[in-house]
């Protein structure tokens, strides 16, 4: 076979290679000018939202970058916070906030969690500082990680310095050798040939075509490496706003490091929120359900969640309770379902009633007995979790086993029907002035009450779960900015919210479980402030009222009445009565007014033909009844409001 001459070689290549990139240009060129037109429009939205976004980010990268520059020493008063290990970062940002000192359960759970670096299972009364005390840990831990891996990365590059020069030396002698050989002639050549032919089989090809593949290969994979940011922390709540309020926290204590939290929360906008997880932030704060939901469409930042290294729960028991998160044990199950990894992760599960005695659902296992003891709960729940051997468990309400703060007071109202509960949150609502939380168990309780307290000039304020999220977030706001409001909730509001100075908790319907009663009563008597809570008990709740009194060891003692003057309970009950029947009167004209609409659009829609005659004798009783239910409405407000502007009346006994 004749022998071809390297520089021919060489020019048959280099035309070939030219005439493919031609055609590659011209074709991503079509490819590209189509694309384009057809995304224009697509991304011209989401790049506005995403340049605001970033000019956001910018901005405060650029505040937290001024305030690192500023001086900051350690001084004596803030020992007891490095005594708990914390860097100074984060000592820094808590004297800010005005921590001058650790809480009880922060004392118990900080150095082990800090120094020891082991799981912590924490339970303490509501309001204790519970967040931080989960929070600093995984902060602390996270800024270790970045530093280990920044000094790995700088060894690194050292040791690929010393590589690549090595490697540049190597070359130059591989082309001065190279150089040496050109001066041959034809007939050096045609003797390596059998070489060249061999190296060419074991190799799969030589020259410069080769070495720039393998090149461009190691630079994208150095590439992807690099420019990968992890998942670091995942911290799962049972609501949304107690989301809101841990994000808010945590960036507080994190404000001179440059650690990063975003919210994966229900009522948001999910684009919005895949955004903020391209830029792979550190930490995750999320509910189970849009969690779920996201992993499950393949974000690729969540999908790192089983190499994740701090995992916390907060309320951990509400999280598992039945009926309310289904998606919680199958995200457990899936963040744990690599063992090698889920052994070195740190874990924290936190609640204020982690021991209580109430069934366990029956997802958790298979036990026969009903009555399940404290120890069986804990050690189910940390199981699912994940909880590694010889956790810290810290329970400081075993110190106090009524699980209430020293100045909390509580109370209770015997109420003789249903009906009279209205009464009695009425009276108790013009004889208490201040922040009052009012809790149902139902959505269709809250909506019926904050239609009749409206009327009664009482503005209450509803918030539960079928309302959109930043409603629920504006009517938070504005109960926590008034000094006389009334928020009327589910036990959405039950779990984690620090609503600052709230007076009042009444429990209209008695809460189905222990946990939820210590969770509402826990809204109020917030940091040593005083507080009451009253529990309305109809008939048929008295025995699930002694059951929680059984679990918080309250049989022996019953909770004290509320002092009601029935001197006064004529004119309340005729205001109350008043409004009620004004909102029936509301809510029935509501119906008629929608149950015509939809006749007509179904008519329109089906094309039928109504007779002038029908729709005359339809509509001319129908407005007599519309007329005379106006009517009645004007007459019956105008009542009301003139008893509103009247005091109360007591009547003779």
């Amino acid at each position: 076979m004749k022998e071809v001459p390297r520089k021919k070689l060489k020019k048959s290549n280099e035309s070939r290679d030219v005439n493919n990139e031609e055609n590659n240009e011209e074709s991503n060129e079509g490819n590209n000018e189509e694309s384009n037109d057809e995304n224009q429009v697509e991304n011209q939205d989401e790049n506005q939202a995403e340049i605001l976004d970033e000019n956001q980010d910018e901005n405060q990268d650029e505040n937290q970058d001024e305030n690192k520059k500023k001086q900051f020493e350690i001084t004596p008063d803030m020992m007891i916070w490095k005594a708990m290990f914390l860097p100074d970062e984060i000592v820094r940002a808590v004297w800010e906030l005005g921590f001058k000192n650790p809480t009880a359960i922060q004392l118990a759970c900080l150095p082990a969690a800090m120094k020891g670096r082991k799981d912590v299972v924490g339970a303490a009364e509501t309001g204790s500082g519970k967040t931080l005390a989960f929070g600093i840990p995984i902060l602390n831990g996270i800024l270790k990680d970045k530093q280990f891996e920044l000094k790995k990365m700088k060894q690194k590059e050292e040791a690929d310095d010393m590589t690549e020069s090595d490697d540049e030396s190597e070359n130059d002698e591989e082309e001065h050798n190279a150089d040496k050989k050109e001066v041959f002639g034809d007939e050096d050549l045609a003797g390596n040939t059998e070489e060249i032919g061999e190296m060419e089989d074991f190799g799969g090809g030589i020259g410069c075509v080769r070495v720039i593949d393998v090149a461009k290969l190691s630079s994208q994979k150095t590439k992807a490496v690099k420019g990968q940011k992890k998942l670091r922390a995942l911290i799962i709540t049972p609501t949304r706003e107690l989301a809101v309020q841990i994000e808010k926290h945590l960036k507080a204590v994190a404000k001179y490091t440059d650690i990063t939290i975003c919210l994966v929360i229900g009522g948001m906008a999910a684009p919005k929120q895949e955004r903020i997880l391209n830029k792979g932030p550190d930490i995750v704060i999320g509910t189970p359900g849009r969690l779920w939901e996201m992993i499950e469409g393949g974000n690729s930042h969540l999908s790192q969640v089983n190499d994740i290294r701090y995992l916390a729960l907060d309320e951990t028991d509400r999280l598992l309770e039945k009926g309310h998160f289904a998606e919680v044990r199958t995200l457990l199950e899936h963040i744990n379902k690599d063992e090698s990894k889920k052994r070195w992760r740190q874990n924290f599960v936190f609640s204020a009633t982690l021991t209580l005695t109430h069934d366990l659902p029956t997802r958790l296992g298979n036990i026969k007995s009903r009555k399940k003891k404290e120890a069986v709960k804990l050690d189910k729940l940390l199981s699912l979790v994940g909880v590694r051997p010889k956790a810290k468990v810290v329970d400081l309400t075993t110190q106090v086993r009524s699980l209430k703060p020293a100045s909390l007071s509580e109370m209770k109202v015997f109420s003789a029907t249903v009906e009279d509960k209205d009464y009695y949150l009425y009276y108790f609502l013009r004889h208490n002035q201040g922040r009052t939380l009012v809790f149902c168990n139902s959505i269709n309780n809250v909506r019926r009450l904050t239609s009749v307290f409206t009327l009664l000039e009482t503005n209450p304020l509803p918030l539960h779960a079928q309302m959109h999220q930043k409603q629920r977030l504006k009517h938070l706001e504005r109960f926590s900015s008034l000094d006389n409001a009334l928020l009327i909730a589910t036990d959405v509001a039950a779990r984690g919210l620090d609503i600052p100075h709230v007076q009042h908790v009444v429990h209209f319907q008695v809460p189905r479980t222990s946990e939820n009663y210590v969770h509402r009563s826990g809204r109020t008597a917030r940091a040593s402030r005083e507080g009451l809570s009253l529990i309305l008990i109809e008939p048929e709740e008295a025995t699930l009222y002694r059951k929680i009194c059984v679990n918080l060891k309250k049989d022996k003692m019953d909770l004290p009445d509320y002092d009601v003057d029935m001197r006064l309970f004529s004119a309340i009950k005729q205001r109350v009565n008043l409004a009620k029947a004004i909102e029936s009167l509301e809510h029935r004209t509501k119906r008629e007014r929608s149950d015509k609409n939809w006749m007509k659009q179904m008519a329109e829609e089906a094309d039928l033909l109504v007779s002038e005659s029908d729709e005359d004798s339809d509509s001319g009783s129908a407005a007599q009844n519309h007329s005379q239910l106006i009517t009645e409405l004007k007459t019956k407000r105008k009542e009301l409001s003139q008893l509103l502007a009247r005091p109360l009346k007591r009547t003779a006994n």
